[in-house]
């Protein structure tokens, strides 16, 4: 699971962090909203409230996209498209607080669209 995370949703570096958080979201939406994953991650998550190996792999699936994600920012931090003292936590838990809520309870569309507006939304 993780393995096919980490091929799904690439680590851009265009130089631009609306650009690499565009097409970072876009590709994780993707990614997470096909059939096959979505039905598999709504079940992870399901079971990871009562199983706690499952928790486990939930925590690692979540740890290596997030590490993703926050080099993504760190690197804007870097060119100055981000302030130094920016929540990288927080910022990710945007992120990934939309897919999940998305996938798990409205079903609601993840795709190009709904990242593109997701970014723009947070202001990048």
């Amino acid at each position: 699971m993780t393995d096919r995370a980490r091929d799904a949703a690439p680590d851009p570096d265009t130089g631009a962090l609306r650009a690499d958080l565009t097409t970072f979201v876009t590709a994780a939406f993707t990614a997470a909203s096909a059939p096959p994953a979505a039905a598999l991650l709504r079940a992870v998550l399901a079971e990871a409230q009562t199983d706690s190996a499952t928790t486990e792999l939930l925590t690692a699936f979540a740890r290596d996209r997030r590490t993703t994600l926050h080099r993504i920012l760190d690197r804007a931090r870097t060119r100055g498209e981000l302030p130094a003292d920016a929540d990288l936590e927080l910022l990710t838990d945007q992120i990934y607080g939309v897919l999940w809520y998305r996938l798990a309870v409205t079903r609601t569309p993840l795709d190009a669209k709904t990242a593109a507006r997701l970014v723009h939304s947070m202001g990048f």
